[in-house]
């Protein structure tokens, strides 16, 4: 956070601790779905508190910037979340502002060179010939590679809306390629992708071709289907075979002779897995509907056809000689070929529903395919999130040695910034006690003895407030029990910052009472943890303890108490 003022992160941290969407993780995960924010969805910390939450985040994507547009990941949050806030809200100028001012503050804190002031940036996909593709491959030689194969443009959009640090990298040959790195929290994979068209010919060319060139462990093809029974829009599919529907002799009639690709084993198995479980949706970047897609483990087909009738022969031919085909495509078998004579390479092949064979222009035209395919990807990423563990012993030991290299580098600098702070911290408390200890003095020697019973009352302030929120929880009707439980985190955090917060208004009371200086309670600090409400219900139980343990002398504490209250 070089270069930027403590005060405005200060300013900005007040900001979002009002902001709802930080009540939890899985909120504040759904602004990162936004396509701005996505590179970075799947590694925001997690944290167990709205406080937390709000530091883990600040300190994450301060540093952070988009690779394309350069933007830092800080700014453009905030401005979608301002973006967010209903415009009525005074929430969301004050946000838009805030975005605006912290990247006034990184770009003159950001040394830049001359050869770096051009009006027109460079563009910032890069483009490798072969002899660099290897020289990358050889700094990546750490990640596993898988290769994703895809026929059309929709789906290669789905696909690369997962990646990160995005290039191009051409083959020897021609094929252009683009590769990124998908990261979770286990593992990261050296991604390369591809769009080849369609055609089980083209797939299997294509995958020979990228299996060689990147050394690839794993290999999937991602992308859309016809479905044919058991399956509705949207829903997905990985196949444990596909039928080459092709093959066959031709007498008098078509005898189909089956050609049949089967996807890995391992694949299979995590397929199932996933498909039990709903964690996948979390990765769709669309909005999910309700009910949400499903996901199935089934055979399909493939040929060379576009099927858009289910009155056809064709789908009769399979239903009569495939009955346990769900779903039919074009490319797979290919790919499943190439796949198989390249082992130990795992090979899967994930579909996203676009159509039920019947009215295909109609459920194009209403956007299916593009729904399908971002299902299908989503899919496809949580397996590969999930299979690190077919990774050998010495890839697991490197892996887990630069990622906690990595962690390391981290803890490194962020311990360098926290001696900083530390030691600015110190010098101001020095600094400051040493301006406060006169004024101390002077109000200790002017105090009434009213007064100096009730700081001395007051010094037990973590036993007062303990005592006082239990009077009023004991109290049904007070409603403070609903509002904890309303809050949604656990019941034992949220008071814990409750009564850290009544702490604190017990001691601007004190230095109240002391100094007589009114504009220590004009403008207390806004309650962060429950609704104003229980705040004032818990100091109107202790001006009334107060009361019964001081007696009449306590007037001065109650009437600090209501101007407090007053100002919240």
């Amino acid at each position: 956070m070089a270069g930027i003022p403590q005060e405005l992160l200060n300013r900005l941290r007040q900001a979002l601790l009002q902001c709802e969407q930080f009540e939890s993780d899985r909120e504040l995960r759904t602004i990162f779905s936004y396509e701005r924010l996505n590179p970075w969805r799947f590694s925001l910390p997690q944290a167990d508190r709205l406080t937390s939450r709000v530091d883990n985040l600040i300190a994450f994507l301060v540093d952070k910037h988009r690779s394309d547009t350069k933007e830092n990941a800080l700014v453009l949050f905030l401005r979608l979340l301002s973006e967010q806030i209903n415009e009525a809200d005074e929430r969301h100028q004050h946000l838009a502002d805030l975005a605006s001012e912290l990247e006034e503050a990184i770009v003159s804190s950001t040394p830049r060179k001359k050869s770096q002031q051009n009006i027109n940036p460079p563009v910032n996909i890069q483009i490798d010939d072969a002899s660099q593709g290897n020289k990358n491959s050889q700094q990546q030689k750490n990640l596993p590679c898988v290769v994703i194969l895809t026929a059309i443009p929709v789906e290669y959009k789905a696909v690369r809306a997962h990646l990160i640090e995005l290039r191009e990298e051409l083959h020897s040959q021609g094929t252009v390629y683009e590769r990124g790195k998908f990261v979770t929290n286990s593992i990261a994979w050296d991604v390369a992708i591809i769009e080849i068209g369609a055609g089980n010919i083209g797939a299997a060319l294509e995958a020979e071709r990228a299996i060689n060139h990147f050394q690839a462990s794993v290999i999937l093809f991602v992308g859309i289907a016809g479905g044919i029974k058991d399956v509705s829009l949207g829903d997905v599919v990985a196949a444990t075979k596909v039928y080459g529907y092709e093959s066959g002799k031709v007498r008098i009639g078509f005898e189909p002779r089956p050609d049949v690709g089967l996807s890995t084993y391992k694949l299979i198995q995590r397929a199932r897995a996933e498909a039990r479980k709903e964690d996948w949706l979390q990765r769709i970047q669309l909005n999910v509907p309700n009910p949400p897609p499903n996901a199935l483990v089934a055979p399909i087909a493939a040929g060379e056809k576009v099927i858009a009738s289910k009155r056809s022969s064709l789908v009769k031919f399979l239903q009569s000689n495939y009955g346990d085909t769900v779903a039919v495509e074009m490319e797979g078998k290919g790919l499943l070929q190439a796949a198989h004579a390249n082992e130990p390479v795992l090979a899967l092949i994930v579909r996203g529903i676009s159509d039920l064979i019947s009215s295909k222009s109609k459920t194009d035209n209403a956007g299916w395919q593009e729904i399908a395919a971002h299902n299908a990807s989503a899919f496809a990423f949580q397996i590969l999130a999930k299979i690190g563990i077919f990774q050998n012993s010495s890839q697991k030991i490197q892996n887990e040695k630069s990622r906690l290299l990595g962690e390391i580098s981290k803890l490194q600098e962020q311990e360098n910034k926290y001696q900083h702070d530390i030691k600015s911290l110190e010098a101001e408390v020095i600094q400051q006690k040493n301006k406060s200890t006169p004024l101390e003095e002077q109000i200790i020697s002017v105090a009434s003895q009213q007064t100096v019973k009730i700081s001395n009352w007051l010094a037990k302030r973590k036993e007062i407030t303990k005592e006082a929120v239990q009077h009023v929880l004991d109290d049904e009707s007070s409603g403070l029990k609903e509002m904890i439980m309303k809050k949604g985190l656990p019941t034992d955090k949220t008071l814990e910052g409750f009564y850290g917060e009544i702490e604190d208004y017990l001691q601007q009371i004190d230095y109240y009472t002391l100094s007589d200086n009114r504009s220590l309670l004009k403008q207390p600090v806004s309650p962060v943890y429950l609704p104003v409400t229980a705040y004032q219900k818990v100091l109107t139980a202790i001006g009334i303890m107060a009361y019964n343990k001081i007696g009449k002398d306590v007037q001065q504490l109650i009437e600090s108490i209501e101007i407090l209250i007053s100002n919240l």
